[in-house]
């Protein structure tokens, strides 16, 4: 058996593991069900990624987009802190992303990033797309 065979071996019995542990709301019916294949392929694509560092939650797709992080931890059912919101800059002096992972509860103070990262831009809608393979707010 060839290495190549074996590493398709073990992705694909760690994806049907990964399967078993996802919890999707399907908006349209709005009801639980159970496969990597009811996902967008963006929201795909993150749960791959979890999957393969070993990340043990349930992946659990909103029968709404939640902009916010109050509208996300509304349709939770949890508090805003408890939500995670990712922010993207684009850091001037070389155009380099820049990811900052917060609280949903928090403000990210930009000046202190700023001092720790170099000088900072917002990014705009093509950058992140150009920098993550993702639209805005495509995926929490």
């Amino acid at each position: 058996m060839s290495d190549a065979h074996c590493s398709q071996k073990n992705a694909t019995a760690r994806r049907r593991a990964f399967d078993r542990q996802l919890k999707l709301i399907d908006p349209e019916t709005n009801t639980m069900n159970e496969t990597l294949d009811a996902l967008p392929e963006s929201a795909r694509r993150v749960a791959l990624l979890l999957q393969e560092r070993g990340h043990a939650s349930p992946v659990v797709m909103l029968a709404e987009t939640g902009k916010t992080s109050a509208e996300a931890a509304a349709s939770l059912g949890c508090s805003v802190a408890q939500i995670a919101k990712s922010i993207l800059f684009r850091r001037k002096k070389d155009d380099a992303p820049v990811l900052v992972i917060a609280s949903g509860a928090n403000r990210v103070n930009e000046k202190k990033l700023a001092e720790r990262v170099g000088e900072l831009a917002r990014a705009d809608a093509k950058f992140v797309r150009e920098k993550t393979g993702y639209a805005i707010a495509a995926c929490a």
